[in-house]
């Protein structure tokens, strides 16, 4: 795959927009084996393999759906300095990421592979490597604006693994960057593909600490702590070109692992710390949310032409509650370059841009008291 320029974005005449922020309840299954399961995946449907994050012991533990310990495989010839997710493809085989990365120093970024848990009789196995860098990391650690190499997430997907970054930056500017890399044995250079703009405020909400393909590929769910987004009808692997869906937890945790049982349920858990988590939940769906890949929702509030050129129209600010309206322009380092005030006595309105705008790829934020919504759009004013 060709490395795009970050972030991608799938040009059309207008983008149409959605306010939608879903509520997901989540039903506690039981307490884990393990305090720090920073990973869950599931090669057969009925039980689920699971690990614990930086130092703890080379093993993977299988539990079924109540939480409960069945098993322990010890990977012989690896360790964990920092593991963070799990993902399977479809043959079974298991992938580790010992990839965490704080402090976005490290230089030993590491996979490791085995057979399919199921076809090992034995308590220990090895597994084979896949060593990596990352294309655009070149100082380490980077500046601070650029703190974004902690990989906590990863998929198997039509034969590649691709890998969502932990945004550490300072001031957290939001953007969860994803790449592309072979899922065999092997040294590369994991090759930047796109990014996301996940949302700004407290990184805790926003940081990326897990993903999951459902099993029929249709649908791509992303994980923080106290959110999830899930991306839909999405072209071969750009999984950010398709629809997003933007959901809340009824609880904040350490939320760092998830695992589709089948196309409807999912499986997460967090990290046991501060008197709680260390629990199994269960996802309980609601239709909209089981439907999202069926092109359900309908986007009220659309912005055209795209790109834009020297001025844009902004039609459907109806569905806003407030009579005052916030516009912004975000640049890819989180930076504030464009705002105006909106009174929304009318269903549309047309914003001229200042030319001493760049041409690129900016976040388009519009926002009252209450509600917000932010979307990706390109500048060409050129």
């Amino acid at each position: 795959m060709l490395k795009k320029n970050i972030p991608f974005l799938l040009f059309q005449i207008f983008i149409c927009f959605k306010l939608t922020a879903q509520n997901i309840s989540l039903e506690t299954k039981g307490s884990l084996p393990i305090a720090e399961s920073s990973g869950i995946e599931t090669v057969n449907h009925n039980t689920f393999w699971t690990h614990n994050d930086s130092g703890g012991q080379p093993e993977l533990y299988e539990i079924d759906t109540l939480g409960n310990l069945l098993r322990t495989l010890s990977i012989s010839n690896a360790t964990n300095v920092d593991w963070e997710d799990i993902t399977a493809d479809d043959k079974g085989r298991i992938f580790i990421g010992d990839f965490g990365n704080n402090a976005n120093t490290r230089t030993d970024l590491k996979i490791y592979l085995i057979d399919n848990p199921d076809s090992i009789i034995t308590t220990s196995t090895n597994a084979q490597k896949i060593n990596f860098t990352l294309s655009d990391q070149t100082t380490f650690p980077p500046s601070n604006a650029n703190l974004n190499f902690d990989v906590e997430a990863m998929v198997w997907f039509d034969d590649s693994l691709y890998l969502f970054s932990k945004n550490r930056s300072i001031p957290f500017n939001g953007y969860t960057k994803y790449y592309q890399l072979p899922a065999i044995a092997g040294t590369y250079v994991a090759e930047l593909v796109d990014s996301f703009y996940a949302g700004s405020g407290s990184a805790w909400d926003y940081q990326i600490t897990a993903a999951d393909v459902n099993p029929d590929k249709k649908q791509l769910f992303l994980l923080s702590h106290s959110k999830a987004w899930i991306f839909s009808s999405f072209n071969s692997s750009d999984f950010f070109s398709g629809n997003m869906q933007q959901l809340n937890f009824s609880f904040d945790s350490q939320k760092e692992g998830i695992s589709y049982a089948n196309d409807s349920v999912m499986y997460i858990t967090d990290e046991y710390g501060s008197g709680n988590g260390g629990f199994l939940y269960k996802v309980i769906f609601s239709p909209n949310i089981t439907n999202i890949n069926i092109g359900l929702f309908v986007n009220p509030i659309c912005v055209f032409p795209n790109p834009i050129l020297t001025q844009f129209t902004v039609k459907g600010l109806g569905i806003f509650k407030s009579q005052n309206i916030t516009l912004q322009l975000i640049n890819q380092i989180g930076e504030v370059v464009f705002n105006t005030n909106i009174k929304n006595n009318l269903l549309e309105t047309t914003v001229m841009l200042p030319k001493n705008i760049a041409n690129g790829i900016y976040v388009l934020r519009l926002f009252s008291v209450s509600e917000q919504f932010n979307k990706q759009i390109s500048i060409s004013l050129n």
